[in-house]
């Protein structure tokens, strides 16, 4: 009875063109991640035309864009253009911070894994991530500012927003659309950008540098990165599976994830641990201890070797939320505010041995 139902509501189905057809709704448990680009497609990029220009004319663009955003210097060993025509960025009022104050965070670079070593001779595993060039780019207050993703009613507070760039560019690389984001906000065009909830009391101007003194040694931060893409991968490698044996009678099932159900389920649960596509994830590092900072360039040596991306890939840091690990001492607010040519080259954790110290201590006999 059930068979011939189904049979009949297939037969009163519209028909186009000979062919029934029917609508079948698919739910995923793990979405495909955005911006994936099949392999036989070649990827979309755009290149600049000279337009047969001169070198007279080549020389004379290039004249109007040192004159307007300065010219183009390797500062903290980042290549970046020394801007005329930035606004003045008033200046800041210290701020007293409190225990839960959202700052702003920066987006830096992984330039690899470092070790340490402390006075007692023990080794710690630490990932060098570099500032690139951080300007605020514009700041939305809270009552603009509208997330895609909200909090409970009763427990959502209106959080303000602080859009910050990264690793200036040549604006001739660039198309209008694009450039309008920096209008009136006195930046020079940036390649990257990324926006930070904080709160009011931690908003900053447009224009405002952000450098690595942002942060201080000892503290704690959470870092931001994207996993490397594996592609499509089996469950021993995705999942870390054991396989099947290797002999007695095995035969094509050394790899494979065995059973996928028993006969009381009869079907696949969502979340199953199956093959599929691995990597390209946003993933959170949270409570990496600073242990070292140099302000010259811009560097900083954080716990773990973890982070997610590959040596060159941009990671986004900023204060952690973990509550046991909140700083002691009040974090400079809005941000660092002194002048940070007076700062040492290299801020050492108290804890951790100087390259510059002697290894060997030799005391005077009694």
């Amino acid at each position: 009875m059930l068979l011939n139902r189904v049979f009949k509501s297939l037969l009163n189905q519209p028909v186009i063109n000979d062919i029934r057809y029917t609508q079948v709704c698919f739910h995923r448990f793990r979405s495909v991640p955005k911006l994936r680009i099949p392999e036989w497609r070649f990827r979309v990029e755009r290149k600049v035309k000279d337009d047969n220009l001169t070198s007279e004319n080549q020389k004379f663009i290039k004249e109007i864009v040192e004159r307007d955003f300065g010219k183009q210097v390797v500062h903290k060993g980042v290549e970046t253009y020394e801007s005329k025509s930035l606004l003045k960025v008033p200046e800041l009022e210290p701020k007293t911070w409190t225990k839960g104050t959202i700052r702003c965070g920066v987006i830096a670079k992984k330039l690899g894994h470092y070790p340490l070593w402390k006075k007692d001779g023990t080794r710690i595993c630490t990932t060098v991530l570099q500032i690139a060039d951080n300007h605020v780019i514009k700041y939305i207050p809270p009552n603009e500012f509208d997330p895609k993703e909200r909090r409970p009613l009763k427990s959502y507070n209106k959080k303000g927003c602080i859009l910050v760039g990264a690793e200036s560019v040549d604006p001739n690389t660039l198309t209008a659309n694009y450039m309008g984001l920096f209008k009136g906000s006195g930046v020079m065009p940036t390649k990257h950008m990324f926006r930070f909830v904080v709160d009011d009391v931690a908003a900053l101007p447009a224009g405002t540098p952000l450098n690595v003194s942002h942060f201080r040694v000892g503290d704690y931060v959470d870092v931001r990165g994207k996993t490397i893409h594996r592609g499509f991968q089996g469950v021993v490698r995705r999942w870390g599976f054991k396989g099947g044996p290797a002999t007695h009678g095995n035969t094509k099932t050394h790899r494979r994830p065995g059973s996928l159900s028993s006969g009381i389920k009869s079907r696949i649960w969502k979340g199953k641990k199956m093959p599929g596509d691995m990597g390209n994830c946003w993933r959170i590092l949270k409570g990496l201890k600073i242990w070292r900072i140099n302000t010259k360039t811009n560097t900083m040596w954080v716990s773990g070797y973890s982070i997610a991306g590959n040596p060159g890939d941009l990671v986004y840091i900023y204060d952690t939320i973990l509550p046991l690990r909140q700083p002691k001492e009040p974090l400079p607010l809005p941000t660092f505010l002194g002048d940070e040519s007076k700062l040492p080259e290299d801020i050492y954790e108290d804890s951790i041995h100087k390259f510059n110290d002697p290894s060997i201590i030799y005391e005077p006999e009694k």
